[in-house]
């Protein structure tokens, strides 16, 4: 009987009104969907700092990099 639980007791009571009441507060407790969002917005947020953060920084790296392929071209 671990955590009170009995072991073929039904999840859901019988009577309709005391389910109902039991499902809309075990949904209205239920914070699962709303970390999933965050998550979601924390991923989309990093996502646009990062698309920003290369559009800004595009033409230095383009610079960066032909420089490198100069000197690497002279290498044989």
């Amino acid at each position: 009987m671990a955590l009170g639980i009995k072991l073929g007791a039904p999840l859901v009571p019988k009577d309709r009104n005391k389910a109902m009441k039991y499902l809309i507060t075990r949904f209205k407790n239920d914070e699962s969907g709303a970390t999933a969002i965050e998550y979601g917005l924390i991923a989309g947020l990093v996502s646009v700092v990062v698309v920003g953060a290369l559009l800004a920084l595009g033409p230095q790296l383009t610079s960066v990099f032909q420089t490198i392929t100069g000197a690497l071209s002279g290498v044989e």
